[in-house]
């Protein structure tokens, strides 16, 4: 974990990209931005990610945007605004870069985020179980076996894990399951390989359980971004 006295906006361009802060965890796909503020402490792996640049936000251009991590959707004009920030600013005019400035701050504004946040527990008795599905949600271990591993009843094990997440251990993993979806489908797997890769019992039930989470069929999601 660390942390920067700058914010963080940062593009995936192609793949996608995890961040965990001690709160919460994103999968990130492709045509999204990630904002990060100033001082929020995170960390972040880039195993499937094949294309991204970041920019950093001066405390003072951060009021304009969330107070918290949020996945952003883009538009052409945001990512080739931010794509035309210099590196020097000595590079360009100060009138240019604050006109620059200027579309950002509107299209930034102007964008929705998406819920791509999956809330973890704070409990160190459940770290094995993060520890694990994070990088493998398709783990098949049930509840009550996951209970007896970390030392919980099942009714202990329960009520904490609502208590920490706000969610059922049910509803956590299945939205852990479809943010291993969309690293799969970056990478050009098909429906049918991912819904048997992720435990499903039919593409169907893969794509509905898909389409409840992201709004979309996976075979629409990376098409779904604004223009």
């Amino acid at each position: 974990m660390h942390s920067h006295t700058n914010g963080q906006l940062e593009y995936v361009s192609k793949g996608t990209m995890r961040l965990i802060t001690p709160n919460a965890a994103w999968v990130v796909p492709q045509q999204r931005i990630i904002w990060i503020p100033p001082g929020q402490s995170h960390s972040v792996r880039c195993n499937r990610l094949s294309g991204s640049w970041k920019i950093m936000a001066p405390r003072s251009y951060s009021k304009f945007l969330p107070k918290t991590v949020s996945v952003l959707r883009t538009s052409k004009l945001l990512v080739a605004a931010l794509e035309s920030v210099p590196e020097n600013q000595k590079s360009i005019s100060s009138q240019k870069l604050k006109l620059l400035i200027e579309v950002i701050k509107c299209e930034l504004q102007a964008v929705d985020s998406e819920s791509f946040a999956v809330t973890l527990p704070r409990s160190a008795q459940l770290n094995p179980l993060v520890d694990t599905l994070l990088d493998h949600p398709e783990d098949p271990r049930s509840l009550d076996v996951w209970a007896t591993q970390v030392g919980m009843s099942r009714r202990t094990f329960t009520r904490h894990f609502m208590d920490e997440t706000g969610s059922t251990f049910g509803r956590w993993r299945t939205a852990l399951l479809l943010g291993k979806a969309l690293d799969l489908l970056s990478e050009g797997h098909s429906v049918s390989e991912i819904s048997y890769r992720l435990g499903y019992s039919s593409p169907s039930a893969f794509v509905a359980a898909f389409r409840i989470r992201f709004g979309v069929p996976p075979g629409k999601f990376f098409n779904s971004n604004g223009e």
